[in-house]
């Protein structure tokens, strides 16, 4: 049972760090943004390197590889393709933006059937903004109540059925001179007076038990 116990703890301990783990805001890179959850995100295929025209192709991909189709008269899907300055579907709109939605995004150009360019654009890879600092560590507290609970319940159990687990009269005889013995025992060295006699596995004072340990 201490045995088990200790593993639940480990495991409780190792679920709660994990579940503070701050977010290294260091790392973003520029090509990386932002939002705030339950908002729409806007990611635009424009590159210093490339000057988009009117003509160009633009193509856009989600984290999952699956190529986006569509254009800004289709509001009723997840992810809509806009217009940037006259380019069409050169704008990629994610609408109410949620952590399934973080991940990498890509865009390709082409102008006049030849690849030119392919544009990264992350969202929210290193965490996504808040009104609230609270919200940040909400999803983190709730993990860390989980933990606590995953560790404490099945502790609680197991001292649920050593406590309640069946004895024979004898077995409850025995604790309950146990008990007394201890009691006994306790005010006699707070009253500095003569040990008890230790009751016997049998429930009868053994005398050779007594010579050699008190």
């Amino acid at each position: 049972m201490k045995k088990l116990a200790l593993a639940l703890l480990l495991v409780g301990i190792s679920l709660t760090e994990s579940a503070v783990e701050n977010p290294d805001w260091e790392t973003t890179p520029e090509w990386s943004f932002q939002v705030y959850l339950n908002e729409d995100a806007h990611l635009k295929c424009n590159d210093s390197d490339v000057m988009l025209m009117l003509n160009d192709e633009v193509h856009w991909k989600l984290p999952d590889d699956t190529e986006v189709h569509g254009w800004s008269d289709r509001n009723t899907t997840k992810h809509e393709l806009m217009d940037l300055n006259g380019v069409k579907g050169a704008t990629l709109r994610i609408k109410n933006v949620q952590h399934s939605d973080s991940g990498l995004y890509f865009c390709s150009i082409s102008r006049g059937g030849v690849f030119l360019k392919r544009v990264n654009r992350g969202l929210n890879l290193h965490g996504y903004l808040v009104h609230d600092q609270f919200d940040l560590y909400q999803t983190n507290l709730v993990t860390a109540v989980v933990a606590a609970v995953v560790f404490c319940v099945p502790l609680l159990f197991l001292c649920f059925l050593y406590r309640y687990q069946y004895r024979t009269p004898q077995q409850k005889q025995r604790r309950k001179e146990k008990e007394a013995y201890f009691t006994d025992l306790q005010k006699a060295i707070q009253n500095d007076e003569a040990f008890p006699t230790k009751p016997s596995r049998n429930g009868y004072e053994n005398q050779a038990y007594i010579d050699t340990h008190l």
